[in-house]
């Protein structure tokens, strides 16, 4: 069990940096003219070349908990073998 909860965290770590929320629409706010409106919108070509496609880094946190994760799996294997 411990081994599954490892590769959650693992998980989670990965989706936390993946961007996910990345270049949601923002609507313009009451009393905010057009201009300020562009200023602060954000570049869709931007957020899509840049931070959607990048590649999947795996931090510390998600490389040790995989590495521990797997391992407590397989001993919890061979033990039940």
């Amino acid at each position: 069990m411990l081994g599954l909860f490892c590769l959650c965290i693992m998980m989670v770590d990965i989706l936390l940096h993946a961007h996910l929320m990345a270049g949601w629409f923002q609507k313009q706010r009451k009393g905010e003219s057009d201009e300020d409106f562009k200023k602060r919108k954000i570049d869709i070509r931007k957020v899509a070349s840049e931070k959607k496609n990048e590649p999947i880094h795996f931090k510390k946190l998600s490389f040790n908990c995989t590495l521990i994760g797997v391992i407590l799996i397989l001993i919890a294997i061979t033990m039940t073998i």
